[in-house]
């Protein structure tokens, strides 16, 4: 084997892992019902690990519609996000572990250092794009299956 075909197999073989780890770190229908009782749907990326979570949506120039980032902890505990570094507006829901909704902050400021915190302990965060809250009818009587999280992760 040449160098050259060496080079092509090494950077297939990157390019499908990076594929498999990309495809690997979504859920496919992270399910809300909302305050009505009707299901919304998102395609999420989990961050589970400290690096993910440390990192989450910064430096990101947008987010797809019907997207966004999950916060999945080990354990509950109680959390604060800010938005250093993050380009673009955020919905932010705290969930607890029941999968109910702990705390919502509505459209969050780019770049802004402020703590943005939980009511007590929460398993998870879910961050989308500013104004879906309020177009999808999310509030503090929606809900997540948080089983079908802690199952697969």
């Amino acid at each position: 084997m040449c160098i050259r075909d060496s080079i092509k197999f090494f950077l297939l073989f990157v390019f499908l892992y990076n594929n498999y780890l990309f495809a690997e770190s979504y859920i496919q229908n992270l399910e809300i019902i909302n305050d009505s009782g009707m299901p919304i749907h998102y395609h999420v990326e989990v961050a589970k690990t400290y690096e993910e979570q440390k990192t989450g949506l910064m430096h990101r120039k947008k987010l797809e519609e019907n997207t966004g980032m999950f916060f999945l902890f080990d354990s509950e505990k109680k959390a604060s996000f800010w938005m250093k570094n993050t380009f673009i507006p955020l919905d932010i829901i705290f969930i607890n572990k029941d999968g109910s909704i702990n705390r919502i902050y509505k459209n969050t400021k780019p770049m802004s250092l402020k703590a943005l915190k939980s009511k007590g302990k929460v398993l998870a965060v879910l961050e989308i794009n500013a104004g879906d809250i309020e177009k999808n009818n999310i509030g503090k009587k929606s809900f997540i299956n948080m089983d079908n999280f802690i199952k697969k992760f």
